[in-house]
């Protein structure tokens, strides 16, 4: 009897990928071990990025794996790729500009607060080089270089009620540059300038070579517990980097638009 040809015969299906290879790695560890750091949504990225989760900067994948590898193991490329499916990020963008806010909040409430007359609150900023004389013509006038001075500004904070004169320390490179060391006799001028003030804060930037070095902190201290002056305490409030936008700005603004008010913008003497 022959073969019934009205059916037509069918390949088996392929059993390929239906069953987990033996040693396909159990991602579940792996997930929990990764959201067991904590990322989060980033409030300044939400807009952009509504479903990227960041962790702080001074975690690594390095360490993640590291710790991971002590209690399972598997190869770092695995680890590698279960973070990146969890579209997770090592930078928590918007970190500091959180808290430039907090900052400028903070400056801000300085601003507006009603200090009391043995408190004093300024803004402490290095005006930008001035190169002397300055008059129209100087490059083809003057054949020898120009002197460069310096100007340290103390600029009150605060309600004008109680605001203070600003304090300037003037001076050039023939006296002092500007390194720590000088930049600090400048601060120690302005507290002889208020050597009867018992408390003293300053707003100042982030420049390490100005604001932020042990020359300036020990110095303060020396000074703070002298009996040259009076003052109790000085408090340093520092802004985040490329966030500054104070009272001595606005100074140094003012001192600009003076000195190209002069007739014939000539200034020899600052």
């Amino acid at each position: 009897m022959g073969k019934d040809i009205s059916t037509p015969l069918a390949p088996p299906k392929d059993q390929r990928g239906r069953h987990a290879p033996a040693n396909k790695l159990d991602q579940k560890p792996l997930h929990e071990h990764i959201e067991s750091f904590h990322p989060t949504v980033s409030h300044y990225r939400r807009e952009h990025a509504p479903w990227r989760r960041y962790l702080p900067s001074d975690i690594s994948m390095k360490l993640m794996y590291a710790d991971y590898i002590e209690k399972d193991m598997c190869s770092y490329e695995s680890y590698r790729k279960a973070v990146k499916s969890l579209n997770i990020s090592f930078t928590k963008l918007g970190e500091e500009q959180y808290s430039a806010r907090e900052s400028k909040l903070h400056y801000q409430s300085d601003a507006e607060r009603d200090w009391p007359e043995d408190t004093s609150t300024r803004s402490v900023d290095l005006q930008k080089v001035i190169m002397l004389p300055r008059m129209p013509g100087v490059k083809s006038a003057v054949f020898t270089r120009r002197i460069v001075a310096y100007h340290e500004t103390f600029v009150s904070v605060g309600k004008k009620t109680n605001k203070k004169n600003t304090i300037s320390v003037v001076w050039h490179e023939g006296i002092a540059g500007r390194s720590a060391a000088e930049i600090t006799s400048a601060y120690a001028a302005a507290l002889e300038k208020e050597r009867d003030i018992k408390h003293i804060v300053y707003w100042v930037d982030n420049c390490s070579s100005q604001n932020k070095n042990w020359c300036l902190f020990s110095s303060l201290v020396s000074i703070v517990n002298s009996q040259t002056i009076s003052t109790e305490d000085i408090t340093l409030k520092f802004f985040q980097p490329g966030h500054t936008f104070m009272s001595a700005d606005s100074f140094h603004h003012g001192v600009e638009q003076e000195m190209k008010s002069r007739p014939g913008g000539v200034v020899y003497d600052f």
